[in-house]
């Protein structure tokens, strides 16, 4: 299939980048510097960190989209997925530095990655572009830094955008011994900024 271009993909997902950001980083933020896993986070391991990760924010879009019409989230061969108006899928991983996610070598993923949408089998779609939406840690370790989408080939990205909004880092409940010095190194972020693009399993959605 030909990839879908990145403007379509912005005028599909601009109105729905608000709601994406503010589950991405409540649900996740809450795991990184939330009370409720301050005591135990330090004894898990990346996997287990990407596994809780991938649960809150998976509970977090089904919360925040019941009820749209326009979107549909659902499961599919073992992916856990939110299609837009029956025209782009989104899967939702951790990224590397270099806006890849590290997906567990499943053969699922593998056409997912391949935009292999026939052996796929969307019902009723076809999709014009599977994507992912995926979050990159601040170096505090506190939360989340930036939010990204991005159409991958194998093991390449087609096109980059970074989607994160102000709002993102406002919401991190910073601790406070490490307070003084977020408030310093912290960049604001702007929403449409590039990256050039150049994948440890963190949490399959």
């Amino acid at each position: 299939m030909e990839p879908i271009a990145k403007e379509k993909a912005q005028d599909i997902l601009n109105p729905y980048l608000e709601r994406l950001n503010k589950v991405i980083a409540e649900k996740l933020n809450y795991y990184y510097s939330g009370p409720q896993y301050a005591a135990v986070r330090h004894e898990h391991t990346a996997r287990s960190d990407a596994s809780i990760c991938h649960d809150l924010v998976w509970r977090g879009l089904i919360a925040e989209f019941e009820g749209d019409s326009s979107v549909h989230l659902f499961k599919k061969k073992g992916l856990m997925l939110m299609s837009i108006k029956d025209t782009v899928v989104l899967r939702f991983n951790k990224f590397d530095h270099n806006l890849l996610s590290a997906n567990s070598h499943t053969h699922q993923s593998a056409l997912f990655n391949l935009q292999d949408i026939t052996e796929l089998e969307f019902e009723g779609m076809p999709p014009d572009g599977l994507l992912y939406v995926g979050y990159i840690p601040n170096d505090l370790e506190t939360g989340v830094g930036e939010i990204h989408v991005t159409y991958r080939y194998a093991d390449t990205n087609v096109w980059t955008w970074e989607i994160t909004t102000e709002s993102v880092a406002d919401t991190i409940p910073f601790p406070a011994a490490a307070s003084s010095q977020a408030k310093t190194t912290r960049k604001p972020k702007v929403k449409g900024k590039e990256k050039n693009v150049g994948d440890l399993d963190a949490g399959n959605l």
